[in-house]
């Protein structure tokens, strides 16, 4: 019940900046085929995280699916969908839980601070990284400590080759 209240609190906050909701995962499309993923994932029940929350988030680009995943597109695009994921992510401030926060919190201050987290730490990010563009300039500066996997010079080679930057491409994946 608690995890209803949080999901309609921070549903009623994210539709208005342009997110739409599929089951427990929003995400709006910044530029063609490039989309920002907010995710609120419980602890597993066997865990020490139990009875937790967890908000996640990661930018997620079609050229990254056809290239480097395994499956095909899904419907409900989640955050392990995403190429550029929190986990990986040190150029944005998580705090000390690195993002978990107790069920046992009173919801109307839970929602408080989640969508606290979300506009001093997440919406920042995703303002600096709105298009491929932006995500190739910020890894010529940040490298892989934006937030992508450690096959990352893949990564960006994808998206060079996506924008159609081919030489560039084949310069990344070398």
């Amino acid at each position: 019940a608690k995890r209803k209240v949080l999901l309609d609190g921070l549903t009623d906050f994210l539709i208005k900046y342009g997110f739409r909701k599929k089951a427990f995962t929003f995400r709006r499309e910044s530029e063609e085929g490039l989309l920002q993923i907010i995710e609120l994932s419980l602890g597993p029940s066997w865990s020490i995280k139990s009875g937790e929350i967890n908000l996640e988030f990661g930018i997620y680009s079609d050229e990254w699916q056809k290239f480097l995943s395994r499956s095909k597109k899904s419907a409900t695009l989640r955050t392990p969908d995403c190429e550029i994921r929190d986990c990986y992510c040190k150029i944005v401030d998580l705090g000390d839980n690195h993002n978990w926060y107790k069920l046992s919190e009173d919801p109307d201050e839970l929602i408080m601070e989640l969508i606290s987290v979300i506009k001093k730490n997440i919406f920042p990010f995703f303002d600096k990284h709105k298009t491929r563009q932006d995500i190739l300039d910020s890894y010529s500066v940040n490298g892989p400590d934006l937030g992508l996997p450690p096959r990352h010079k893949l990564s960006i080679a994808v998206l060079n080759y996506g924008i159609g930057n081919i030489d560039e491409a084949v310069t990344q994946a070398l």
